[in-house]
């Protein structure tokens, strides 16, 4: 078989398994506008992992013929039967693996690309609701401890809490991409940008779940003040979007500094 024709045919399955994967539970879509943007994830891989050099042969790799891919290409049957978008999205990371494995030169840092193509789907919001929740939950809790704090009259039941007569309600879409899973997907692709050559792009992917936690609790307190001392339909409104922007891009301002600040550390270490 010609080594180009089936590398790129192979590829060519691989995009067809990142569709289906999407569409293998669809609940995601009412939130089209929220969740989408994860699969830019997947342009991204590919271009932060360039140069792809193309191998003469593919490899032989008794690891990758015999062990890895029969092992992914099960977990991805489990995953479509089970509708565990978890699973899919693993599976298809590690056939990502193997396709690259096998037919481009090594590259000393594309494993971190993997990360990026975990990131881009669904999985966290539609799979895990329990970290969405403790996300919201923990941040509610930090919110009403600092409004209690200050002498503001604070009460709260779950994720819920009503500061001087104002209700505040801490929905799921706070959990969503552009504040949790958005928010690590952004902070990965900085780090390759940043850190590619340093340890510490570990400690960096560490970290990101508390950039994203602290980023949505100024969310909380900013919306919490601005329907105090305005309106509350205009801090649920129009406002309550633009400040997921404005956070998210917080977010990514903090994780860059923090990146430029441990690449300044030590000269870097592969």
């Amino acid at each position: 078989m010609n080594t180009s024709w089936e590398r790129w045919s192979s590829g060519a399955l691989l995009g067809l398994a990142a569709i289906a994967i999407w569409c293998n539970d669809l609940s995601w879509t009412p939130e089209i506008a929220d969740t989408l943007p994860l699969a830019l994830g997947l342009a991204a891989a590919v271009a932060l992992g360039k140069p792809w050099s193309p191998t003469a042969t593919p490899s032989p790799s008794p690891y990758i013929i015999s062990w890895l891919i029969p092992t992914s290409l099960l977990g991805f049957s489990l995953g479509w039967v089970s509708h565990s978008i978890t699973l899919l999205a693993v599976s298809f990371s590690s056939l990502c693996h193997c396709w690259e494995r096998r037919y481009f030169l090594p590259h000393p840092h594309r494993s971190r690309i993997l990360l990026l193509v975990l990131l881009s789907f669904p999985w966290l919001v539609l799979d895990w609701p329990s970290i969405g929740w403790h996300f919201r939950i923990s941040a509610a809790s930090s919110a009403e401890s600092l409004f209690n704090a200050l002498s503001l009259p604070t009460s709260r039941e779950g994720t819920r809490f009503i500061v001087m007569g104002l209700p505040i309600d801490v929905k799921p879409s706070c959990a969503g991409w552009n504040l949790l899973q958005l928010s690590l997907l952004s902070g990965v692709a900085l780090g390759i940008l940043e850190l590619p050559h340093h340890r510490r792009f570990w400690l960096l992917v560490a970290l990101l779940p508390a950039f994203a936690w602290f980023a949505n609790l100024l969310r909380i307190i900013a919306l919490s003040i601005i329907g105090l001392s305005f309106d509350a339909d205009l801090a649920s409104g129009t406002l309550h979007s633009l400040t997921g922007l404005a956070t998210l891009a917080l977010v990514l301002f903090v994780i860059r500094s923090f990146c430029l600040w441990l690449a300044s550390l030590t000269p870097p270490k592969v």
